[in-house]
């Protein structure tokens, strides 16, 4: 079954109750969430105290919302900031507990911005990454958590085949990925996205555990930026013809939302699951 949420911090950040009471009546039946960026009095790791989850979980329940990501995005692959990398990987492994509690679909993260470090070849980040799930995998598999990466064409792991590789280096049945179709649409893709999801899907299928969908653009300098899903050059029909076909239960998570226009895309995605 594909429910459809939404990302809680697209909403603005504010208490549990009233957050979550604002994603469920445009409609949504799921929903990402990131505490510091989300959940009013959390600035910090350190804020998620037991009183904090136990609200929020009572208030998804309130709301008959269902979390499917926890969002813990951090720099995984960082090679020469060794101290960010292990404090960042640290969080991520303490929040696993917070994630049993919620039953959240999976815990994600991105993998490092190449950006944030030009020197470094994606060997070494992809050696980095490896290094930072084998120090994170033991814990979600003992708690039995699933975590899931995200592709990004800009990030250490770019491409649906280097994803598939990811996951067989690492060869945890709790890893798992986030498809985010126009993270994965670099400007050279467009013309050839329906290629480009075929093989996403071959690659990936059924180890999707959740699914980010926004609009996209491209500006007359050649790069990628957001939009509403009616102005947008994305193939939601030949997206979700595969999406349709996978066996497993997920969410899909429209990103970016305009609140004004929620339940709009809402209906607009739940109509895309019916065909």
């Amino acid at each position: 079954m594909i429910k459809i949420g939404a990302r809680g911090h697209d909403y603005g950040k504010s208490t549990p109750q009233e957050l979550f009471r604002r994603i469920r009546k445009d409609g949504f039946e799921s929903l990402q969430l990131a505490f510091k960026k989300a959940i009013q009095g959390v600035d910090q790791f350190s804020d998620i105290t037991p009183d904090v989850v136990k609200t929020v979980k009572e208030s998804l329940k309130q709301y008959g919302l269902h979390t499917a990501v926890l969002g813990v995005y951090i720099d995984p692959a960082l090679v020469h900031n060794s101290a960010k990398r292990e404090a960042d990987v640290a969080e991520f492994i303490a929040s696993i507990p917070i994630a049993k509690e919620l039953g959240v679909d999976c815990i994600g993260t991105e993998t490092t911005h190449t950006s944030a470090q030009p020197d470094v070849t994606r060997k070494e980040a992809l050696d980095t990454l490896y290094r930072s799930l084998w120090e994170i995998m033991p814990e979600a598999e003992r708690q039995d958590v699933t975590v899931a990466i995200e592709p990004v064409y800009y990030h250490t792991v770019n491409t649906p085949e280097l994803a598939r590789e990811v996951l067989k280096t690492v060869a945890s049945p709790n890893l798992k990925i986030i498809f985010d179709a126009v993270n994965v649409l670099s400007p050279e893709e467009i013309p050839n996205q329906d290629r480009l999801w075929a093989r996403s899907f071959d690659c990936l299928g059924e180890n999707i555990a959740a699914v980010h969908m926004k609009g996209a653009v491209c500006g007359e300098n050649g790069s990628i930026s957001g939009c509403a899903f009616s102005e947008s050059l994305v193939h939601y029909d030949v997206l979700f013809h595969y999406l349709r076909q996978l066996p497993q239960d997920f969410s899909v998570l429209r990103e970016e939302v305009d609140p004004a226009h929620g339940a709009e895309d809402f209906r607009f995605l739940k109509s895309l699951t019916e065909q």
